[in-house]
């Protein structure tokens, strides 16, 4: 049998990440919905946050299809 430590590492890194993805998330919706954080970001920090969200949540799908394959194969 092999050892799956590896899993473990890449399984808590999702878990971190998501963690992340999701206080992301959350910041950008409040800042779309409360007016009184406009002067928080402008228009280009906005759109690169928007975009490093995307590649986040790209990364979570690419570590979850790790995780996955990984286990198919124990």
């Amino acid at each position: 049998m092999r050892d799956t430590t590896y899993i473990a590492r890449m399984q808590e890194e999702f878990d971190e990440l998501q963690e992340r993805v999701n206080k992301l998330e959350s910041f950008l919706d409040e800042y779309d919905n409360n007016p009184d954080m406009e002067y928080m970001l402008d228009s280009n920090d906005r759109y690169l946050l928007t975009k490093q969200y995307h590649h986040m949540v790209q990364y979570l799908c690419i570590l979850s299809a790790r995780i996955d394959h990984s286990m198919l194969k124990e």
